[in-house]
């Protein structure tokens, strides 16, 4: 499992074997690690040696030369060679999957730990898109109707990006957008959650912020060349901490959309995505995170994972969270499907909700930080299967009825 990261200052000395006159005097780098929201504000500060825009410029130029040599930059060219020596046991944390509609064989998968990473056999074996920044800390992946895909930059709990990036070839070329460069006023697009798009593809819905970092929803409806904040509603106030983790069309209807508040509540748009409102039904827990997704089968049909019991930084929790609820009317109100004690730990049995587990003698819950749910195509009439996702997952096969553990983080247990 994993921990908040923390401020860690490494130094670094180098000597450096030169014949230039005083130069042979040891060289110091001060590298500082910071925490999410102090990378963030380095991004966009005046004096922190960057900007969005000039990363974004660095970026166009990046690709511009990658396209005239043919190929991208390889460890041979490279003037020094490094070598790996671990540690090789830490795995990067997945935020988004993409699919190619087109061959189910074509994965794209954004990564946390950063770059974008592609699997061209369903799965089996993966590699970095090589074209893509790899120092880029990636969360989200959608595609326009005409095929443009879109990635969201930025980790809430790893570091801040630089907007949106966009390829129109399927892949193989990247360039920012740069409608989405942080700047001191929109620091939001250092940190893109989500990507939604609607189902007739006009209209594109972003989740932003987090970490400190004030965020909400941004719309576009020219594949993200211009954008308008839409949530919190300009004049409305909102507040320092208003952002958005998740944001999702109804497949079957394009004019509905549902995001989370990060304050266990969910809104909702009639319009695709215009104007919003505060849906009713749901705890409302202040800094609780909500996962929520659309039945692609039933239009209107909605569920969401709620961290009921927010964690504290280190993912001690005063009680089991990960509570799954219910809405028929396209998210405008909702009802408790399965509450905490539905989730049983299948190693000690104990009811420790969705977004927990005590194999370690102690109870750990990370809602703030895993925390999805979805929900798998059925025939209609049929129960939707649902998947939720937290340090372990559970599954349900009745619609949200009764759940079971189908996945765990520890090695040993008897799936």
């Amino acid at each position: 499992m994993c921990s908040p990261v923390r401020q860690i200052t490494l130094t670094l000395t180098a000597c450096l074997a030169t014949h230039l006159a005083g130069a042979a005097s040891p060289v110091v780098h001060r590298i500082t690690h910071l925490g999410p929201s102090a990378r963030t504000s380095a991004l966009i500060a005046p004096n922190a040696g960057y900007t969005g825009a000039a990363y974004q410029e660095a970026l166009r130029q990046r690709a511009v030369r990658i396209k005239a040599a043919g190929s991208s930059p390889s460890p041979s060219n490279a003037s020094i060679v490094w070598s790996d020596i671990g540690p090789d046991n830490v795995g990067g944390r997945i935020n988004s999957l993409w699919i190619d509609p087109r061959s189910s064989s074509h994965i794209l998968a954004a990564s946390a730990s950063g770059g974008l990473w592609q699997s061209n056999d369903g799965g089996s074996t993966w590699a970095a898109v090589s074209d893509f920044p790899g120092s880029l800390t990636t969360s989200a992946v959608a595609e326009l109707p005409n095929g443009t895909l879109l990635v969201g930059t930025g980790d809430f709990n790893t570091a801040g990006g630089d907007g949106i990036m966009s390829s129109a070839d399927g892949g193989n070329s990247w360039l920012p957008l740069s409608s989405t460069a942080p700047t001191s006023t929109a620091q939001y697009w250092a940190l893109v959650n989500s990507l939604a798009v609607s189902a007739s593809g006009g209209v594109v819905l972003a989740a932003t912020g987090g970490s400190g970092v004030r965020g909400g929803i941004e719309r576009s409806t020219d594949g993200g060349q211009t954008w308008s904040t839409v949530w919190p509603a300009a004049g409305s106030g909102g507040s320092s901490t208003s952002s958005s983790m998740d944001v999702i069309f109804d497949p079957e209807n394009g004019a509905d959309a549902i995001a989370d508040d990060e304050h266990g509540g969910v809104i909702y748009s009639t319009d695709g995505g215009q104007t919003w409102s505060q849906a009713t039904g749901l705890p409302g827990t202040a800094g609780a995170r909500v996962a929520v997704t659309f039945d692609p089968s039933t239009s209107g049909s909605a569920y969401a994972l709620v961290d009921n019991s927010p964690s504290s930084g280190d993912g001690s929790s005063s009680g089991p969270s990960g509570q799954v609820y219910h809405s028929t009317d396209g998210g405008k109100t909702w009802t408790l499907r399965a509450d905490t004690t539905a989730f049983v730990n299948e190693l000690t049995h104990n009811a420790t909700g969705s977004l927990c587990d005590d194999v370690t003698g102690s109870l750990e819950c990370q809602g703030w930080y895993d925390n999805v749910i979805t929900v798998l195509p059925h025939a209609t009439g049929n129960s939707p299967v649902i998947i939720a996702g937290g340090i372990d997952i559970f599954s349900s096969t009745d619609g949200g009825a009764t759940w079971t553990e189908t996945g765990d983080w520890i090695s040993g247990k008897s799936d």
